[in-house]
């Protein structure tokens, strides 16, 4: 998971006051071993709301698996189509990391950001992961695939 999954869900769509159940699934499914996030994920999270949520649950992330990050930085760096700003962002946050993850454990990247291929400023997820192969979905797609189901609580 991207921590944009994360953040996008708790200011959005899926509050924890809102949506519980949201919150206690992806916990659910990490257990299970159908989801992964990892530590430099984590690290992202400074809301303070979900900052405290990552520090209550700290077994739903992972050590960070860096094993082909330079693979995944180098193909980035040497893009000619990516303003030096750009490059140097996508470097220091953990987009990078999320990546070479997936590509070091053959997982599927989950993240909100949408494919944007012409883009000179900013690097997105979606097309990074198409570069090397990795599958890439959105978290809507993945609560399908994983079935999940949030059922309304009537209060009396």
């Amino acid at each position: 998971l991207d921590s944009d999954t994360l953040i996008s869900a708790k200011t959005l769509y899926y509050k924890f006051e809102v949506c519980p159940g949201y919150w206690d699934w992806l916990l659910k499914e990490c257990r299970h071993g159908n989801i992964v996030c990892i530590d430099k994920v984590k690290a992202e999270l400074v809301d303070p709301d979900i900052s405290e949520w990552a520090k209550a649950n700290p077994t739903f992330f992972k050590p960070n698996n860096v094993t082909r990050q330079t693979e995944i930085s180098d193909w980035v760096s040497s893009h000619p189509r990516f303003t030096p700003a750009a490059k140097l962002k996508f470097s220091k946050g953990a987009d990078v990391t999320v990546i070479a993850h997936a590509l070091a454990g053959g997982h599927t990247v989950v993240t909100q950001e949408v494919s944007a291929p012409l883009s000179q400023s900013s690097i997105k997820i979606p097309d990074v992961c198409s570069a090397f192969g990795i599958r890439c979905i959105n978290i809507v797609v993945l609560l399908k695939i994983l079935e999940a189901r949030f059922v309304l609580e009537i209060k009396p």
